[in-house]
């Protein structure tokens, strides 16, 4: 697998080189954007950050929105990833907000859902709660076709991870152990979705 990212990897350099050839910067920073996941996957953080970065600030340049929102996405995965929280929440934040005017609310879901495990892991069980309850409103506003197997996943697993805040929040009897476990699960699935669902979501 492994082999096969690098593969990649080096047919996305020759195609970025190209792009920048014909001076055409979508193209380039569609390539930085692939480059900076990639990396992300072979878990080379700060290689992932600095394309990521770059590529941000070009679809900006080149006023496409909802890929520089994609970019502060996974930029902020990024550094959630890596305890940098407070960086990652501002990311997230900005992310979500640009999702949300763009209308493209299972994007801004999973920004909500990843500002709700960051709260959980730093101790803000409410503020985990209030975000995943968020997170909630905006998939089942979501005009989400029922067969979407991936998505009615998803919901059930916040849903999950909600009720067991919710007890955690009320003292009742809850390991760590379940906590972490399905903050585990909507983590996994958050990162799953996040590069296949590319699709316009619109209000109901």
């Amino acid at each position: 697998m492994q082999n096969q990212y690098k593969d990649a990897e080096s047919t996305i350099q020759q195609a970025k080189r190209q792009f920048e050839g014909l001076g055409d910067r979508m193209g380039a920073a569609q390539c930085l954007q692939t480059l900076g996941d990639i990396c992300r996957v072979l878990n080379q953080p700060k290689d992932a950050t600095v394309m990521l970065q770059q590529a941000k600030e070009q679809f900006e340049g080149v006023g496409h929105r909802l890929a520089a929102a994609q970019c502060l996405q996974s930029l902020g995965n990024i550094c959630w990833m890596h305890r940098q929280y407070d960086k990652a929440k501002d990311m997230l934040q900005h992310g979500r907000v640009q999702f949300e005017e763009l209308g493209h609310w299972l994007e801004a879901a999973h920004c909500m859902c990843s500002l709700g495990i960051i709260d959980h892991k730093t101790g803000h069980i409410l503020d985990a709660i209030a975000s995943l309850k968020k997170a909630k409103e905006y998939i089942e506003a979501t005009q989400m076709p029922q067969e979407d197997s991936v998505c009615v996943n998803f919901l059930q697993r916040i849903n999950a991870f909600s009720a067991v805040l919710e007890r955690q929040a009320e003292s009742m009897e809850v390991t760590s152990q379940d906590v972490d476990a399905l903050a585990v699960a909507v983590e996994n699935q958050t990162e799953s979705m996040e590069t296949g669902s590319e699709k316009s979501c619109q209000i109901v």
